[in-house]
């Protein structure tokens, strides 16, 4: 069973995967977490945040990507489920940037490969993003965004079992992006969408799930803070161990 988070930067989705699975695994439940790494996001361990640690962290995540294409290349080349659904969305909403194209390709590769390897999994497995992020994405860098482009790159991607949509208020969001701006790295600055494109993409995610609510079973949760939190994990702990797992087409 494939689990996927979807919401705005800064909103909580890597936390809350993160507390949904510990909270699962203490429960004896069989699930696994298929997370994201931002550094400026790690949580040190006391007396753990030093400069030689600062300095690592960025520096694991440039070579992250090419570890993790080197280790699958026989999947991600050529005719692969991978690479086809990499070329179909970059063909259809091409990024105005080379080096944002470069990027999103390596991104869905990878993104793709844990994703099939999850539908192989007998345990239920929690995504802290989402397909649903990849085309959020495109549509940000893409002067080709036109709603049926849109439509056509949501049909195009593979679909979880379960699809929660995670949110908050505006103002909490932008109060949490310009602090995650403040505290990013100067290798962050240059890996992550800039505090304009965040707080449009608000309002890009909301479009793109009204789009496509109606195709994949979801579940809506607000999360403002560390109370609603913990809701949150209660909900979808019963929501998630009581669905029955479902078999999972590919794209």
């Amino acid at each position: 069973m494939i689990v996927e988070i979807c919401g705005p930067p800064g909103v909580g989705k890597t936390t809350l995967a993160r507390t949904l699975w510990t909270q699962a695994l203490d429960h004896g439940s069989a699930v696994q977490l298929a997370s994201s790494y931002r550094p400026s996001e790690h949580p040190f361990a006391a007396g753990h945040d030093t400069p030689m640690r600062r300095l690592s962290d960025p520096i694991r995540r440039l070579t992250r990507p090419g570890r993790e294409i080197l280790s699958s290349a026989h999947q991600l080349l050529g005719g692969s489920r991978e690479a086809i659904i990499a070329r179909r969305l970059l063909q259809l909403m091409p990024p105005r940037s080379i080096l944002w194209s470069i990027r999103l390709h390596q991104y869905i590769w990878r993104f793709s490969h844990v994703w099939y390897k999850a539908c192989e999994d007998d345990r239920i497995v929690i995504f802290d993003q989402a397909f649903f992020q990849v085309v959020c994405s495109l549509v940000l860098l893409t002067a080709a965004a036109d709603k049926p482009r849109i439509k056509e790159a949501l049909d195009l991607v593979p679909k979880p079992d379960l699809l929660v949509r995670l949110d908050a208020p505006r103002e909490i969001l932008v109060a949490r992006l310009v602090e995650r701006e403040r505290r990013q790295s100067w290798i962050d600055s240059l890996l992550e969408f800039d505090l304009k494109t965040n707080l449009r993409s608000i309002e890009v995610l909301h479009e793109l799930y009204e789009l496509s609510r109606h195709t994949v079973p979801s579940i809506d949760i607000e999360c403002a803070d560390i109370r609603a939190l913990d809701r949150a994990v209660q909900q979808l702990e019963r929501a998630v161990l009581q669905r029955p797992v479902a078999q999972v087409a590919a794209a």
